[in-house]
C-alpha cells in the first residue's frame, strides 16, 4: 500500500522547484516568510541601461508615422529615380540564326503551320508546331477509326486513356 506524507507546514512555506528563484531570498527560520526582491521594476528597466530601446527616440518615430499616415500615397511618390547601368550590349539574334522557341515567340518570324518541312528541320520546330490544323469533326473521325481498330474493350479503354 502506498503511504502519503502529510505536512503540517502551511502551503506557502513549502519549497517547490518553481517557487525558488535566484532573484528572491526566503528565510524559513521562523513562521513568517521574508522575501527580499532584487528585481527591478519595469519603470526602472526603462530608464536604465537594460533597455535596448533607451537610445532610440520613439517620439520622432511616432511623429514620422503620424505624418506618413496623413498622406497614404506620399510614401510611394518619388521625385528621383535610380540609374540603371547596362554592363554589356544586348545580343540580338538574327532571323536566320533563330531556332525553336525563339522563332515561335517572335510574331514577325512565326508563320504557324506555313513552315515547310525543310524550315521545320533547320529551325528545330519539329514537335513544337502542328503540321496541319484539323477541324473537330476530322479529329473525332480519326479517333473513332482508331477505337474501332482495337480488338478488345480493354484496348479501347487504354487508347482513350492515352
Amino acid at each position: 500500500m502506498a503511504s502519503y506524507h502529510y505536512s503540517t507546514t502551511p502551503p506557502s512555506d513549502i519549497s517547490t522547484p518553481r517557487s525558488s528563484s535566484p532573484s528572491s531570498v526566503t528565510s524559513r527560520s521562523s513562521n513568517t516568510t521574508t522575501t527580499i526582491s532584487k528585481r527591478m521594476s519595469l519603470s526602472q528597466r526603462r530608464s536604465s541601461g537594460f533597455n535596448p530601446m533607451a537610445s532610440v527616440d520613439t517620439t520622432a518615430i511616432e511623429a514620422a508615422m503620424k505624418m506618413s499616415s496623413l498622406d497614404v500615397l506620399k510614401g510611394y511618390s518619388q521625385d528621383s529615380f535610380g540609374v540603371i547601368n547596362q554592363y554589356r550590349e544586348t545580343d540580338y539574334v538574327p532571323q536566320h540564326k533563330a531556332g525553336g522557341y525563339q522563332v515561335i515567340r517572335e510574331p514577325a518570324w512565326n508563320k504557324g503551320t506555313s513552315f515547310t518541312p525543310d524550315e521545320r528541320l533547320s529551325k528545330n520546330l519539329t514537335g513544337l508546331i502542328p503540321h496541319v490544323l484539323e477541324s473537330l469533326e476530322t479529329q473525332c473521325l480519326q479517333a473513332m477509326r482508331m477505337i474501332n481498330t482495337r480488338g478488345t474493350n480493354i484496348d479501347k479503354y487504354l487508347y482513350l486513356l492515352g
